[in-house]
């Protein structure tokens, strides 16, 4: 950030950190180790709470969240959303919004369970693709064995 460009010299919450005279990094103090947070609408002036919002488990392909909350509202996850990452709440597929155009937002209306796994639509192309070929390849080798 250069001084004049939006950013206030002290900004409560946050932690700098200099790695060079031009560079300057805040760290918000406030956020949870991942960065995932409730929101009560999605607006950009809409204040996180990262304190409702743990996280379960995380692999490739797979979060696992807890919204703690008892309000409705949406769990932001700080990633962009790319096409192929399905969200299910309380074990029922739901349709996810999108927090400044780029984050995945998923609703909840109270406590609940979050899974937002990454079901690409072409792995699934590719998975047949390839079984049939070794279907195919397989019965081309017994009926060889067969002669």
């Amino acid at each position: 950030f250069r001084p004049g460009h939006g950013v206030p010299p002290d900004p409560p919450g946050f932690r700098e950190i200099r790695l060079e005279e031009r560079v300057r990094i805040l760290e918000n103090e406030t956020m949870g180790e991942y960065g995932f947070y409730y929101l009560d609408k999605l607006e950009e002036t809409a204040k996180p709470a990262f304190q409702p919002v743990r996280l379960e488990s995380y692999r490739s392909g797979h979060i696992r969240l807890d919204y703690q909350g008892q309000d409705a509202g949406w769990v932001v996850l700080p990633m962009r959303a790319y096409p192929g990452w399905r969200a299910r709440v309380n074990g029922h597929e739901v349709e996810q919004s999108r927090f400044m155009d780029i984050m995945p937002a998923i609703p909840v209306s109270g406590a609940s369970q979050i899974d937002f796994r990454y079901v690409p639509w072409n792995f699934y192309i590719a998975a047949t693709v390839s079984l049939s070929g070794w279907a195919i390849l397989l019965l081309f080798m017994f009926r060889l064995r067969k002669r």
